[in-house]
């Protein structure tokens, strides 16, 4: 009697054990970090990228696709020829 019983604890236990061996290798973390958003590998695939405002009407606008100039940005060739609004 005493067997059996000690012989369902011992399956009890290999059972939880091969269950957690299951749930850590199929959750387990990422081995490398995810790509550098900056970089070209990081663009387009979900990943925030930093917005910037015209200087002229203060549109935001992905700092990739702004137009810059003196070190301001500028959401179309127009407002960048009339500048910074004053």
């Amino acid at each position: 009697m005493l067997s059996q019983i000690l012989l369902v604890i011992i399956i009890i236990l290999a059972l939880i054990g091969a269950r957690s061996v299951y749930h850590w290798v199929l959750h387990k973390p990422r081995e490398s970090p995810p790509p550098d958003p900056d970089s070209a590998e990081g663009l387009g695939r979900g990943y925030a990228e930093e917005m910037v405002p015209c200087a002229h009407c203060g549109l935001f606008l992905a700092r990739s696709r702004a137009l810059q100039r003196w070190k301001r940005y500028y959401c179309c060739h127009e407002h960048m020829q009339q500048g910074p609004r004053q």
